[in-house]
């Protein structure tokens, strides 16, 4: 009795002095391990470790960067004859606009030209006159005279037959109709005359305006072929061409991406209804024994082969998996215990609390974190049941509902997310509580399996459009 009085007197010395050695113990860890991350941090700051560093980051940029202009110069290499044919049809059509500017300058100046073509007749009409005016100079005194006989004389016979004829009262009336008459047809006669001399030369203007556009035109076409066949401007072409035809492939490469992301929801359907088809179709030939052929028997193969043992092995799997994920869990509580713990034994150094004052606040930390453990271990749900929820809570509960179906569902907002807090080296607490709501949405069934599957999907692709 006095052995066993003695052995428990010793045992609650030592309980009553384990929360010391438990202090002590975590105090000495987190010394040991500041003193390793010191340690390796004066490893990494040695000059040869930083210039190593150094020396192999810029071989992997370099070589990174002759990779991508060597692939750029097999593309443009590639596209060659598209150039060339793109070039010949900008030539062609540069040709036929300066061609239609050339006629619609020389359209508008057929005023111009109509001048000088009536300049032109006038001074070739003078000319004529002249020579008739130089050559009845000639024989004007003889002419002269003959006119004036045969003028007097028909001027006698004129006047005398004139006198008869107006002596009578009815021709009085018709003179002035026939005079008039008499006009209007001299009038029409020299219009006709004047429009002859003007068709006649007609053919002569239309050659030589026709001769003036093509010499203009010739000569245009020259320049331009002069200039587009110059080795500075053909390289600006290309290189204004590659820069278009990148542009238009990437601007239809984010249109199809982006459509499909939109609508993946919709494929995913599709692909599953029609491989559900396709599966349907398969297994019913291979019940029937229609038109059964090798992979379809390849692939039901593993139909005859499980037994018992495999079932069993597929459930002890399936346990084993289910075990996997609470010690995850459980490893990720203890983690974030230990920070805290870190975060205490830090605040104990800086501030030079008293051991009693951190006795009784792990006391209170101690009562208050077994209620909150009992209060979420009513059916793991910090709202108990729904039977006696008021409408508040009711609708809270709601909510989160709908809020973790769409982070299950919709797994483009926790890879923005994550992306996000990545490029902030700040956000561990945040970092932690994302991994920790990570860990609750996609457990270890099949279908939270599946969705975790389609948000390692979905991110590698968000990160591409985000490069782009």
């Amino acid at each position: 009795m006095l052995a066993r009085v003695r052995q428990s007197h010793a045992q609650r010395t030592i309980d009553q002095s384990s929360k010391v050695f438990v202090q002590v113990q975590a105090a000495c860890r987190g010394c040991l391990a500041r003193r390793q991350k010191k340690a390796e941090r004066q490893v990494l700051a040695t000059p040869q470790s930083i210039h190593n560093i150094t020396s192999l980051q810029a071989i992997l940029r370099g070589r990174l960067r002759r990779q991508v202009a060597a692939k750029q110069q097999s593309v443009i290499i590639g596209q060659t004859p598209t150039f060339v044919s793109l070039q010949s049809h900008l030539r062609g059509a540069l040709v036929r606009r300066q061609q239609r500017a050339h006629e619609q300058k020389l359209d508008d100046a057929t005023d111009y030209i109509v001048a000088i073509q009536a300049t032109a007749r006038g001074v070739i009409a003078r000319r004529q006159r002249q020579l008739l005016v130089q050559a009845i100079q000639h024989t004007f005194p003889s002419i002269s005279a003959l006119q004036a006989v045969a003028r007097g004389r028909l001027a006698m016979k004129s006047h005398k037959s004139m006198q008869k004829a107006l002596s009578k009262v009815e021709v009085a009336g018709s003179v002035g109709g026939l005079q008039a008459f008499l006009r209007s047809k001299l009038a029409k006669k020299s219009t006709t005359e004047q429009k002859k001399r003007l068709e006649f030369v007609q053919p002569d203007v239309i050659g030589f305006q026709a001769v003036a556009r093509g010499y203009l035109a010739r000569q245009e076409y020259r320049e331009w072929r002069d200039y587009l066949q110059d080795p500075h401007t053909q390289g600006a072409l290309v290189f204004l061409q590659s820069l278009i035809r990148g542009f238009l492939a990437r601007r239809r490469l984010w249109i199809r991406t982006s459509y499909l992301h939109v609508n993946v929801d919709k494929v995913v359907k599709i692909q599953a209804l029609w491989r559900g088809r396709q599966e349907r179709l398969t297994y019913s030939r291979l019940i029937t024994g229609q038109d059964v052929d090798v992979p379809t028997v390849q692939r039901y193969m593993h139909l005859l082969d499980d037994t018992e043992s495999d079932f069993q092995d597929q459930i002890r799997i399936e346990s084993m998996r289910k075990e996997v994920m609470d010690l995850v869990r459980t490893n990720q509580g203890l983690e974030t215990e230990v920070k805290e713990l870190d975060t205490k034994i830090a605040l104990i150094v800086n501030n030079k609390m008293t051991f009693e004052e951190l006795a009784k606040a792990k006391r209170r930390a101690g009562a208050a974190g077994q209620e909150s453990q009992f209060h979420h271990n009513v059916n793991n749900d910090p709202f108990t049941t729904g039977a006696h929820l008021d409408r508040q809570s009711q609708r809270k509960l709601e909510l989160y509902e709908h809020l973790f179906f769409t982070l299950q569902t919709r797994p483009e907002y926790l890879s923005r997310l994550l992306r996000a807090m990545s490029k902030d080296e700040s956000a561990d607490k945040d970092r932690t509580l994302v991994e920790s709501v990570a860990l609750i949405l996609f457990g270890y069934e099949r279908r939270e399996e599946y969705l975790f599957h389609k948000l390692l999907q979905v991110i590698p692709h968000l990160i591409g459009l985000y490069v782009c």
